[in-house]
């Protein structure tokens, strides 16, 4: 695999764990950045891209995601860490049930396109009705999976039906991530058994992010 494809695979690995990211700030503290939130639900509907870098938001490229991912694999006492590490694990592991499951998937990319058709009648693609469709969207199709995500968050952030909204359009963000990552080779012993390359990789991807921003200041 040649450097760019392996930037490629861990940049695709990093929009999952910044939905994971997501979905423990959200369920922990109630907020989260909206700027990451918005690149993470747009990446759902970004399902004909020329390259994996036109999943994500041109400016960002997941890098919440990127600073998640090196944290969970080094920082293995840090709690929220760990969370987040178990949040893409099993969204890792639903995704590949879903992948599997031909006429879940086909259902699942037509919902998809049906909205995408009614973008013009949203203010924007975080819009509360967007969100809604996504997160009755992910109970209905990944919800039913024999995984599932079992949130640890504060009782009191896990109440509301808005939040629980948010959460699941999350997570079915962090699912899009994984079958991006998965396509390209990804597959679950590397978050075990390749975790310096993955940093590795992840570093050069930090880099390449504020040398960007660097030219564009």
């Amino acid at each position: 695999m040649t450097n760019s494809k392996q930037q490629d695979k861990t940049l695709a690995l990093a929009g999952v764990f910044q939905a994971a990211n997501l979905v423990d700030t959200l369920s922990t503290t109630g907020h989260a950045s909206e700027k990451s939130f918005t690149e993470s639900i747009s990446s759902i509907f970004q399902t004909d891209p020329v390259s994996v870098s036109d999943v994500y938001d041109t400016e960002h490229q997941a890098q919440l995601g990127v600073s998640a991912l090196k944290a969970a694999l080094s920082h293995s006492h840090d709690i929220a860490a760990s969370r987040q590490l178990a949040y893409s694990k099993s969204l890792i592991r639903i995704e590949r049930v879903i992948s599997r499951h031909h006429q879940l998937h086909t259902h699942i990319k037509t919902r998809i396109d049906h909205y995408k058709r009614h973008f013009e009648f949203f203010e924007s693609v975080a819009s509360h009705s967007i969100i809604s469709k996504l997160g009755n969207l992910y109970i209905d199709t990944a919800g039913a999976s024999k995984y599932r995500v079992i949130i640890r968050g504060r009782p009191s952030m896990l109440m509301s039906a808005a939040q629980k909204e948010k959460l699941c359009a999350v997570l079915f963000a962090g699912i899009r991530s994984a079958h991006l990552w998965r396509e390209l080779g990804g597959s679950e012993w590397e978050l075990i058994c390749r975790k310096k390359h993955i940093l590795n990789i992840a570093e050069i991807l930090t880099a390449s992010n504020k040398h960007a921003k660097t030219l564009h200041a």
